[in-house]
């Protein structure tokens, strides 16, 4: 009987499909129960439109505000189903998202 050769085995690989790539300026922060929430603004995409805004969650600061920096950021989240009634007395069906920006560096 041949001897087989063991294939060694691989560390997992990472899941970076929820990884996003920023760079933005940072415009303010505030510390709550040992996170910090840095809220940052992207350039916009041309002249004409409005810069995106986002709270990066973090366990350390990562800049000065008014400092320009790339990071690179975990995305995630989860739905929320809710029921209403509507004005005209009808039970309706809503939905909310609710969205994480992670700092990873």
């Amino acid at each position: 009987m041949a001897n087989v050769a063991e294939v060694p085995k691989q560390a997992p690989v990472q899941n970076n499909l929820n990884m996003v790539n920023l760079k933005v300026r940072i415009e303010s922060m505030k510390q709550t129960n040992g996170n910090f929430y840095t809220l940052v603004t992207s350039p916009a995409k041309d002249d004409f439109s409005k810069p995106s805004q986002f709270i990066i969650r973090s366990s350390h600061n990562f800049g000065a505000i008014g400092q320009v920096i790339p990071i690179t950021c975990e995305l995630s989240g989860f739905v929320r189903s809710y029921e209403y009634t509507d004005k005209q007395g009808i039970q309706q069906q809503g939905m909310e998202g609710k969205q994480f920006l992670d700092l990873v560096s």
